[in-house]
């Protein structure tokens, strides 16, 4: 299988192509066109013989898992390809390797500028040939990882949770289209009062409200994370809706008020039904919304790219969410209620019907006979309310300090991602932590000493240098 990776190409090119070899830049006296390849086969000089010679090639294996930097030990790039690299599922703290259950192999790909186009492709063709061993050799636990493996992943359940949010947008369309009007006893009294045109039109600002803040940030060079993409959309619905509620509940009470008092609703007053429910709820919506705004915004002083990136869609998104909703929805809310007072129904417009008290819609009549009753009924009710709520603040505080801070890669991942298998195999049976990588500026990489005294340390005894420092940790 080692093979038949190592021999995968992308057009003329294949892996001894793209690998990293550590010591063909820098030995200039035996330059070695080996890849750092690390696994156990190193051990056995890569050779198919010493397998079939039963017995011999375990002890090798054993002297090598004591000690891997032994010059007989050595991989083929002339480095060592240390036991914890290569085997795994062993007791860590009685290190008895030969019980490693776990066997690991590295290919270790050359990151320069001008083979990345290379690599990815070869590492797309690398990942297909693999997820065809894992069906085919079902005698073996095959799991695999790679650079590019964790975005496309992430990638594809992106592309699958699309589907998701356009189904929760269209459920948007159907609830506020059905609550935000009043009810009648007659069908055509239910489609004069319904406001189902006027809340597609509420949730439509909000999805351009979403579109316009990634097309934004998009301009501006940022770019869109896991959060931004998933997050966003269904948050801007969930505060953007709210002004839309307030601003139609606001016309209707007046507009009932009206029935009410029998005065007669024409063209010439819809103007001035507007202007007054703007100056019953518009202040409230200016500090709502401006309230919302800094919230978000203040999150952009994070040191987080990716909640920095979320804070600047979210301001910019209700920013121009509450743009349109001062000014377009207006507009549509003029023209349902031109639509209304003219005695159109609703998604027929060309259709009259006699204009009448409407009742109650079921979350003002909840509220008006249930809710408010329950809650004033007496103070003890109030007190016991209160209570509950601050005995579970409370508790809750009690829990933040078990909080688990993170986020695991497999979080990320959608639940058929062969990537599961994968982290599930490095966290039961990888017996080393994940890497740590120091960038040493201002030097010549292909002049380095690799002998230098300041960073090795090993050859010229110095206990400060970079590798003996980490060593005491």
């Amino acid at each position: 299988m080692m093979t038949s990776i190592e021999s995968i190409k992308v057009g003329e090119v294949q892996y001894s192509d793209l690998c990293y070899k550590p010591l063909g830049e820098f030995n200039k006296t035996h330059p070695s066109e080996d890849c750092a390849t690390l696994s156990i086969f190193q051990w056995l000089d890569n050779d198919r013989t010493l397998l079939e010679q039963t017995g011999s090639y375990m002890d090798r294996i054993e002297l090598c898992a004591e000690a891997s930097a032994l010059p007989q030990c050595l991989a083929s790039f002339r480095g060592p390809s240390s036991t914890h690299y290569v085997l795994g599922g062993y007791d860590a703290d009685k290190l008895n390797y030969m019980d490693a259950s776990t066997l690991m192999v590295t290919f270790a790909l050359d990151g320069s500028e001008d083979k990345v186009d290379d690599i990815l492709k070869w590492e797309t063709n690398m990942k297909e040939y693999l997820l065809q061993q894992i069906e085919k050799r079902t005698e073996l636990n095959i799991a695999f990882s790679s650079d590019r493996a964790l975005e496309d992943e992430i990638d594809r359940a992106s592309h699958a949770d699309i589907f998701t949010i356009i189904l929760s947008y269209i459920l948007m369309f159907v609830y506020v289209g059905a609550t935000l009007g009043d009810f009648h006893s007659s069908v055509s009294g239910c489609f004069l009062h319904s406001k189902v045109l006027l809340g597609v039109g509420g949730v439509v600002i909000v999805l351009i409200s979403v579109v316009s803040a990634l097309g934004v940030t998009s301009f501006a060079g940022l770019p869109s994370t896991l959060i931004v993409i998933e997050v966003i959309p269904f948050l801007i619905l969930a505060v953007g809706v709210d002004n839309v509620y307030i601003m139609v509940q606001g016309v209707q009470r007046i507009v009932n008020g009206k029935i009410r008092r029998g005065e007669t609703l024409n063209r010439g007053v819809v103007r001035g039904i507007i202007s007054s429910m703007m100056k019953d709820v518009f202040p409230a919506m200016i500090l709502s919304s401006l309230c919302q705004m800094v919230a978000f915004a203040l999150g952009s002083l994070s040191f987080m790219p990716s909640v920095q990136n979320f804070a600047y869609n979210a301001t910019i998104a209700l920013l121009v969410n509450f743009l349109l909703q001062s000014t377009l929805f207006l507009i549509l809310l003029r023209v349902d209620l031109m639509r209304m007072v003219e005695k159109r129904l609703d998604m027929l417009c060309c259709v009259k019907a006699k204009l009448r008290k409407p009742s109650r819609g079921p979350s003002r009549w909840f509220i008006e006979d249930y809710l408010s009753k329950f809650l004033f009924a007496n103070k003890w009710i109030s007190a016991v309310i209160l209570i509950f709520f601050a005995c579970f603040t409370s508790a809750n505080l009690v829990l933040i300090p078990y909080l688990k801070l993170g986020l695991e890669p497999t979080m990320a991942l959608p639940t058929d991602s062969y990537l599961l298998k994968y982290y599930d195999i490095v966290y039961t049976d990888y017996r080393i932590g994940p890497g740590m990588n120091f960038v040493f500026k201002s030097r010549n990489g292909s002049e380095l000493d690799i002998y230098d005294n300041r960073i090795y340390g090993e050859l010229i005894s110095n206990p400060d240098s970079l590798l003996k420092t980490m060593k005491k940790y």
